[in-house]
């Protein structure tokens, strides 16, 4: 069954701890990963290097939010988000749908004017797309745009749904939930809809280290998200 494996998070500080990452997949011969970059940050030209790099090696860039965190969640919807959900990463849960686009279309703008390849694929930090429609999404360059329960294809209005893994367990409680989350989402995944693997740089040293691998074993893992 095929999976599609990111790694969320790709930020200045955290380079160090994908590429370990990179390393402990290429070990079980999966060379190809996409890559969520957060632009919004304070890179160096040699750490843009290093996305130039990856990029040739075949791993596909995309946009993750401008800077992945919010100051101020001004909802009550966002507050409730982030106790139990987000924590202060869902930065599109307190803006319209003008200041989210607008957002998204710097992310893209930005791959550009670092001599990046552009991205294809969008997904909001904490897969919390917000108050945007798909018609305004259309307007957008993007050809996928991920949320929690799949990816929308905007210019054809379609929405595939896609069973999702995730590791990211730094709490007791965290550990117990997703790991009745992933059972649940193993069990639903098919041959007709794949499984999303979604990896975090630090997920290595949390809770549910021991199933990461085992999971990106038993699928058939590729970049691309459909």
């Amino acid at each position: 069954m095929n999976a599609h494996l990111s790694i969320h998070d790709v930020a200045p500080k955290t380079l160090g701890l994908v590429e370990d990452m990179l390393n402990r997949l290429e070990e079980i011969e999966i060379t190809k990963v996409m890559l969520l970059v957060i632009p919004g940050l304070d890179w160096s030209e040699a750490q843009l290097h290093l996305l130039r790099k990856w990029a040739s090696q075949g791993h596909v860039l995309a946009g993750h939010g401008w800077v992945h965190e919010v100051k101020t969640r001004r909802s009550l919807f966002h507050k409730l988000h982030g106790i139990f959900f987000s924590r202060y990463v869902a930065e599109h849960l307190s803006l319209d749908a003008k200041e989210i686009a607008d957002l998204m279309q710097r992310t893209y703008d930005w791959f550009r004017d670092k001599g990046l390849p552009q991205p294809t694929h969008y997904v909001p930090p904490a897969w919390a797309l917000g108050r945007i429609t798909v018609r305004n999404l259309s307007e957008l360059p993007y050809q996928s745009v991920e949320t929690l329960n799949g990816f929308w294809i905007p210019q054809k209005n379609i929405f595939h749904r896609r069973a999702l893994l995730g590791y990211e367990a730094d709490t007791a409680l965290r550990a117990c939930i997703l790991r009745i989350f992933n059972t649940w989402n193993r069990k639903k995944a098919t041959m007709a809809s794949p499984i999303r693997i979604s990896l975090h740089p630090h997920d290595f040293s949390l809770k549910l280290a021991d199933e990461i691998l085992l999971d990106c074993e038993s699928y058939a893992c590729h970049p691309e998200p459909l």
